[in-house]
C-alpha cells in the first residue's frame, strides 16, 4: 500500500513538471490600449488559459491565428495616411548583457501613439514615462507593435537589455497614428474569444501549425458586443501548454 501511494505521488509530481508555463503574471492595460501574447503551436498542441480582471472593468479577450491577427491590426490602419514619426533609432548594435536607454521628445497627453520594434533576436524592452519613471509596458520579444493613447504629458524612455550571449541589432520607431477603421471584421478562434468579459478560462487545441495571439483589448472596436473602455484594467493571466 505504501508503495502504491508513493507511485501515485510520483505520477502527480510528474504531471506538474510536464506543464510548461508560457506566460503568467499580473499586468495592466491602459484605456484605449491593448496587450498581446504570441506563441507558436504545432498541430494538435493544447493550451490552457486562465484570465481574470483584478481591477477595472471588462475587456475583450481574443484568440487569433496569424492571418486573423493581421486582419485585427488592419482595423486600426488608416487607409490613405502615413503615421507621423516622433522619434526613431535604426540599426543599433547592443552587445551581450548591455543596457541601452533612449529618451524621446515630450508627447502631449491624449495623443494616439504606436511603438514599433524589430530586433535580430529577443531582448528585454521596457517603455517608461519619464515623469515619475512610471512603466508603460514591457516585453521580451524580437518584434513589438504596441498602440495606446498617451495618458501623461511626458517624454518617453525606452530601456533595452540584451540578456543573450550574442550581439543583437535593433531598430524602433515612436509614431503618432490616426485611429481609423480600415475594416469592420476579423477572423478569430471562437473557443478562445470572449467579448466584454472579466473572467475567462478555456482549453484550446490547435487545428494547424501556426502562430497564435491572445489579445487583451481595452479599446472600442467595431464589434457590437465589445467592451467599452472606461479606464485602466489590471488582470491576471496564466497560459500553459
Amino acid at each position: 500500500m505504501k508503495r502504491l501511494i508513493w507511485l501515485c505521488l510520483i505520477a502527480i509530481v510528474g504531471c506538474r513538471k510536464g506543464e510548461i508555463v508560457l506566460e503568467e503574471g499580473y499586468f495592466t492595460v491602459g484605456s484605449n490600449s491593448t496587450m498581446y501574447y504570441c506563441f507558436k503551436l504545432t498541430k494538435g498542441t493544447k493550451i490552457d488559459v486562465d484570465f481574470r480582471v483584478t481591477a477595472g472593468d471588462s475587456v475583450d479577450v481574443l484568440l487569433l491565428n496569424k492571418s486573423g491577427f493581421k486582419e485585427y491590426l488592419e482595423m486600426f490602419e488608416p487607409p490613405d495616411t502615413v503615421d507621423t514619426n516622433i522619434y526613431k533609432e535604426e540599426n543599433i548594435t547592443i552587445i551581450p548583457y548591455q543596457v541601452k536607454e533612449s529618451s524621446t521628445p515630450e508627447v502631449d497627453s491624449g495623443i494616439a501613439l504606436s511603438f514599433i520594434f524589430f530586433a535580430s533576436d529577443s531582448c528585454k524592452v521596457k517603455v517608461y514615462y519619464t515623469v515619475n519613471d512610471s512603466m508603460l509596458n514591457s516585453w521580451y520579444d524580437d518584434t513589438i507593435c504596441y498602440r495606446w493613447t498617451n495618458q501623461k504629458k511626458s517624454p518617453l524612455k525606452v530601456h533595452i537589455y540584451n540578456d543573450s550571449k550574442d550581439t543583437i541589432n535593433y531598430s524602433f520607431w515612436l509614431n503618432k497614428y490616426h485611429l481609423n477603421y480600415k475594416r469592420n471584421q476579423f477572423t478569430y478562434e471562437e473557443e478562445g474569444t470572449q467579448f466584454n468579459t472579466s473572467s475567462f478560462s478555456y482549453e484550446f487545441k490547435a487545428a494547424e501549425t501556426d502562430s497564435f495571439y491572445i489579445v487583451i483589448d481595452n479599446r472600442d472596436i467595431p464589434v457590437i458586443e465589445d467592451a467599452i473602455p472606461k479606464g485602466n484594467v489590471t488582470y491576471y493571466i496564466k497560459i500553459t501548454r
